[in-house]
């Protein structure tokens, strides 16, 4: 089997950001604040307020179709499967010495989100997919990876299926995975 590599995402521990939606929200608080303060809708400076609320609010769903998701973390390091081995950074773990593989491929570059209303990017960076497996130390390796393209999964499918006839990876996981229609599966 060649060498099939990925790029590995660390993402950054959860901090408070201030997203589209939490702008929007400030700014609505904001005007109505501005309205019952001064007790008139006619007044041109809570004219002008609530239309530059207005007009950012619109442009926050409008580019919300173009824009991708924030990062939250970074892209560094390479994760890579090459015949019985699995390279993470330059450190090999030998297919034989591990157990419990497990992938999950939720998302890829550029995937959208679905046509939900929000004000959020709805264009995926492609970094929610992960690969865990248990080492001779039994210690749970979980590793994030990103997808390039909608297909860059099937890259895998040679080794998920050398993984499954040794009894490494569950069958049932497999499938469910990556679906029936599958040529491996």
């Amino acid at each position: 089997m060649e060498k099939v590599s990925f790029i590995i995402f660390e993402p950054e521990k959860e901090t408070f950001r201030l997203t589209p939606t939490w702008i929007s929200l400030i700014l609505i608080g904001m005007t109505c604040l501005i309205i019952w303060v001064f007790n008139d809708i006619s007044h041109v400076f809570v004219s002008i307020f609530a239309l530059v609320a207005g007009l950012t609010i619109a442009y926050f769903g409008f580019s919300s179709m173009f824009s991708y998701s924030p990062l939250n973390g970074t892209l560094n390091k390479e994760l890579a499967f090459e015949g019985d081995n699995i390279i993470i950074d330059d450190k090999i773990f030998k297919l034989e010495d591990i157990n419990n593989l497990d992938f999950k491929i939720i998302d890829y570059y550029g995937e959208t989100r679905g046509y939900k209303r929000g004000l959020e990017p709805r264009l995926s960076q492609g970094v929610r997919n992960t690969f865990s497996f248990t080492d001779t130390n039994n210690k749970t390796q979980t590793v994030y990876f990103k997808l390039e393209s909608k297909n860059h999964y099937q890259l895998l499918l040679p080794f998920i299926d050398k993984t499954r006839k040794l009894g490494k990876t569950a069958p049932g996981k497999v499938e469910c995975l990556f679906g029936i229609d599958t040529p491996l599966f």
